[in-house]
């Protein structure tokens, strides 16, 4: 409904996430509007501006959420792919206005890439084994957890952001 929650593969959560009332936690893009300071989220945040229209579309393989904040149409599609461990998040910002717009997109989230257990149980302790790096001739960022014994994998999330623009 809101547009908060998490991604996981298999056991592993990829951000952290805790339902609570006070707190909205997830993978969100964030929108700045330059010129009338304007800001929402791909999704409805409760501390942000509402939008003007808010719809949400549940699918096997996909959500889409679709809203509208004065003259700019928001589409964020969350594909999975059935047959690998890939999440895509497509954002698509369409200006309906007669009038040129400066935007600032901003994406966020807080990976852990461990069991919720393993981060409910101590998140400061948990953050101590992530590391990030930027790879520049990809424009990803590399995401890691260190392993906390030997038995354990090395587990990795790359995050690739791309960039269009339509005319």
């Amino acid at each position: 409904k809101m547009g908060s929650g998490f991604s996981k593969y298999k056991n592993i959560a990829i951000n952290r996430f805790k339902q609570t009332a006070d707190y909205e936690q997830g993978i969100f893009f964030y929108i700045k509007n330059i010129k009338s300071k304007r800001i929402w989220s791909s999704s409805k945040l409760s501390f942000l501006n509402k939008p003007d229209k808010y719809k949400i579309t549940f699918c096997p393989d996909s959500t889409q959420i679709d809203r509208i904040d004065g003259n700019i149409q928001t589409k964020m599609k969350v594909t999975i792919a059935p047959n690998e461990p890939v999440e895509i998040r497509k954002l698509k910002l369409l200006n309906t206005g007669n009038q040129e717009e400066v935007l600032e997109v901003s994406a966020y989230l807080e990976p852990i890439l461990s069991t919720f257990m393993q981060d409910y149980a101590h998140p400061v302790f948990n953050n101590l084994f992530i590391t990030t790096e930027y790879i520049e001739e990809l424009n990803s960022i590399l995401v890691k957890r260190r392993k906390r014994s030997k038995s354990e994998n090395d587990i990795y999330l790359a995050i690739n952001l791309n960039s269009r623009e339509y005319l």
